[in-house]
């Protein structure tokens, strides 16, 4: 009670009780930089969540920052890598978290990017009542829905599983490839479905929480699109030409980063995923290392999109895999990346990618077919995500980065 009256007290000039025709002093959620109560609006009685900000928040991150800003500056010159020139875009994206404000922007930007594609008709963003809202007081429609990743409550209110997840996938893909205007804390608490107002068996996403976000170039979204294309084409020529703008040395890496795999330029007949030989798993591990301290050859000309791409890209993984990875995320955001060009590939090129997704997309059917059959037997099968997840761990396991690294092959 205590912290909304001091806050309403500094942003409005007024308790709650005078702005809110009903406030609940309980909060009714609450987060490492603020919590929501439910109150009802004094001008036509809707129901609203009031997000207030965390008094020692405001004091703290500042020093915060600070810290984490010079413990990556010493891990830069302990370990004799290039890591510090992602602190000041870090930085600045977790400060504009503080002002509800700008957070109130965000969502109605993105709203109006997702009202502008009918492709996109099945998500929304929670209106914001600005008359009460203010720099650490934001004030939004309420949403009556579950969590993506409770897939209980959406059976119980009608609605598939399946087409939350793929709406979702989707939405993200939008935001990355088309829009280029990226929500960049995608984990399942701010992600929530409802049924569809007109259409009560369709299930609609409702995004929350909008304070991070990446407002890419025009130019970076462009030549991430080209990336993908160039990655599933084995265009390598391509490749090498996408990262030399970037200022990386090593396109190789670059790419096995991006697989979480290694990746071969030498190789360009080669099935993007193709099994990974013992020898290849043990002369990547020994080259990594050196390699990456070379990856970076001229860090001004690294997109800082890059690092906040990345962190969404690994939460919506994150998503698919808990609800039992129903859709193929990767071709999801492949077509996206195919549309998002705007000199789309033609003839042979075209055909080429499309072939590329069919084989990725008969992989993904196979494995849920064997996860259909596990399950009639009694046996637990790996999901899609499970098996990019530990790819995901191999990969890391070849950089040197984990303990049984050291006894491969």
């Amino acid at each position: 009670t205590g912290i909304n009256a001091e806050y309403m007290g500094e942003q409005f000039g007024k308790a709650p009780s005078e702005i809110f025709a009903e406030f609940d002093e309980s909060p009714i959620a609450s987060a490492s930089i603020a919590q929501v109560h439910v109150a009802r609006l004094r001008s036509d009685g809707s129901k609203v969540a009031v997000k207030i900000m965390k008094p020692k928040v405001v004091r703290q991150t500042p020093v915060d920052l600070w810290l984490y800003s010079t413990l990556v500056f010493c891990m830069e010159k302990v370990f004799d890598l290039p890591v510090h020139w992602t602190t000041p875009s870090i930085i600045q994206a977790l400060g504009e978290e503080l002002d509800f404000t700008h957070e109130a922007r965000n969502s109605e930007r993105a709203a109006a990017d997702f009202a502008a594609h009918r492709s996109m008709a099945n998500v929304t963003v929670p209106r914001v009542y600005w008359s009460e809202t203010r720099r650490h007081v934001m004030t939004t429609e309420w949403i009556d829905g579950v969590k993506i990743t409770d897939m209980e409550g959406l059976r119980a209110l009608g609605l598939s599983v399946t087409e939350a997840a793929r709406t979702t996938m989707e939405m993200l893909a939008f935001q990355i490839f088309r829009s280029g205007f990226v929500h960049c804390d995608p984990h399942p608490g701010n992600i929530l479905v409802r049924p569809h107002p007109q259409r009560k068996s369709t299930a609609q996403i409702c995004l929350i929480d909008h304070g991070l976000y990446l407002d890419e170039s025009p130019a970076f979204r462009q030549r991430y699109c080209e990336l993908w294309q160039a990655i599933f084409l084995r265009d390598n020529e391509k490749l090498e030409k996408i990262c030399k703008s970037w200022g990386i040395g090593d396109s190789e890496l670059f790419a096995g980063f991006q697989l979480f795999r290694p990746y071969s330029t030498k190789e360009s007949g080669r099935r993007v995923d193709a099994k990974v030989t013992s020898a290849e798993a043990l002369d990547f591990h020994h080259q990594a290392k050196e390699r990456f301290r070379k990856l970076l050859q001229d860090t001004s000309l690294v997109p800082n999109e890059l690092i906040l791409i990345g962190r969404s890209m690994n939460l919506i993984r994150y998503v698919n895999k808990a609800v039992g990875s129903p859709v193929n995320r990767l071709s999801i955001f492949a077509a996206f990346a195919s549309r998002g060009v705007p000199s789309r590939l033609t003839g042979l090129g075209a055909f080429a990618f499309q072939i590329r997704l069919m084989m990725l997309h008969t992989a993904f059917l196979s494995v849920q077919l064997l996860q259909t059959v596990g399950r009639l037997v009694g046996r637990a099968g790996a999901s899609f995500e499970d098996i990019v997840e530990a790819r995901e761990k191999d990969f890391i396991e070849h950089l040197g980065f984990h303990p049984k690294a050291e006894h491969l092959g």
